[in-house]
């Protein structure tokens, strides 16, 4: 069994980058960095928070990933099966390793 056989899952990475728009202000546009890149997607915690007079679940989660040659970093997010999570820690493992694992969060 090798380690790509618990990677029962796959996602999209995106990163963000502006965009102007017509009336000169700035957008935030996501597009794709990595499509379909296998990984392995478990619940680690969840919470609630007040914010803005507003409750709000957090819940934190861990990817393992295999490295595909690119940066992923903190700015950077994830899409899973319409869920969009926020990508709050990257361990590269030195980059050294044969995954990585990203600590996750999604907020509703």
């Amino acid at each position: 069994m090798s380690i790509q056989d618990l990677f029962e899952t796959t996602a999209t990475i995106q990163r963000a980058a502006e965009s102007q728009e017509t009336d000169g202000s700035l957008k935030e546009v996501w597009s794709d960095l990595i499509a379909d890149v296998k990984c392995s997607i478990q619940a680690l915690s969840a919470s609630e928070r007040a914010a803005y007079k507003k409750l709000e679940v957090v819940a934190s989660f861990k990817m393992f990933i295999l490295p595909q040659g690119t940066d992923i970093t903190q700015k950077d997010r994830v899409v899973h099966n319409g869920r969009v999570f926020d990508i709050v820690f990257v361990d590269k493992w030195h980059l050294i390793a044969h995954h990585w694992k990203l600590i996750l969060e999604e907020s509703k």
